[in-house]
């Protein structure tokens, strides 16, 4: 029986942890993508806001940065065709994994293509464009931005909606750190993680900050059973230099919301994110 998911918690209190297909892993020999997926496992608070979308516009949608799946995947159970588009192998790997732990009605909705996010073309146009969770951050020059927000207009069908979802500046681990800072912890049956990160490098010019991140796992008695480390590097805007990037690519922007609750951009004293619904300006740039 394939999970299910409750969208009827108020507060999007929603345990997704089986998604993650964590339940039979050996967590002292971890793949780069079980590591992925233990860190990211529990960020559910999107899943309902991505799902109740294409809901309202429709499918096929494709998912720019579909990593191991944490969006693919529930949107594909709740019927949904996803397109999935990621260049890192381990990633995709995890997800195809996973996705084998699906009833084969799940598993004929997704369509996973390994591409670069800047120049990928597909043979045809879609609805739905989703680019989640800072992926576009990945994205660190005025020319790879153009490039990206060009292809995505071409694939976009004439009234189709694009939604990004970034982090607004200095909020979760962009928040300036020079020594380790804790950041979050998960916790699955009797094994936890605590992950920390810091920052090595920042360069207010472009704005692009290097961080650094440290996982320890734990077992049941506290003892340390593994650890990793790994380093990445970000782009960040804040929200006006996103919107006129936006603009100036041809878009028009429908929304912005500061939360996935959908509360406006400038109701909210320190928005976390910024999640802005796009259309296509069909009457500007092409």
């Amino acid at each position: 029986m394939e999970p299910t998911i409750n969208l009827a918690y108020q507060k999007r209190e929603i345990n997704l942890s089986k998604y993650s297909c964590l339940d039979k892993i050996n967590w002292q020999r971890l793949t780069p993508g079980e590591e992925y997926d233990l860190e990211h496992f529990s960020r559910t608070e999107d899943i309902p806001f991505w799902i109740e979308s294409a809901r309202k516009y429709g499918s096929p949608i494709l998912e720019i940065g579909c990593g191991t799946g944490r969006i693919t995947i529930p949107l594909s159970c709740q019927g949904y065709r996803v397109y999935g588009i990621d260049r890192s192998d381990f990633m995709i790997q995890r997800l195809q994994d996973k996705l084998s732990k699906f009833p084969t009605s799940v598993q004929n909705k997704v369509k996973l293509v390994k591409e670069d996010m800047r120049n990928f073309k597909l043979n045809r146009k879609f609805p739905l464009v989703i680019c989640c969770f800072n992926t576009f951050l990945n994205l660190q020059n005025g020319t790879d931005r153009q490039n990206f927000l060009s292809n995505i207009r071409n694939h976009l069908t004439i009234n189709g909606k694009f939604i990004l979802d970034i982090v607004n500046p200095f909020m979760g681990n962009l928040a300036p750190a020079k020594n380790w800072k804790f950041e979050k912890e998960n916790r699955l049956n009797e094994y936890f993680s605590k992950r920390y990160y810091k920052h090595l490098e920042h360069n207010k010019e472009q704005q692009v900050i290097k961080i650094k991140f440290k996982t320890l796992i734990f077992d049941k008695n506290l003892e340390t059973i593994n650890k990793w480390f790994f380093s990445y590097t970000t782009a960040y805007l804040n929200k006006d230099q996103t919107i006129k990037l936006l603009k100036e690519n041809g878009f028009m922007i429908d929304n912005i919301y500061g939360n996935y609750d959908k509360t406006p951009f400038g109701k909210l004293k320190n928005p976390q994110t910024q999640l802005i619904i796009c259309s296509k300006n069909n009457n500007g740039k092409r």
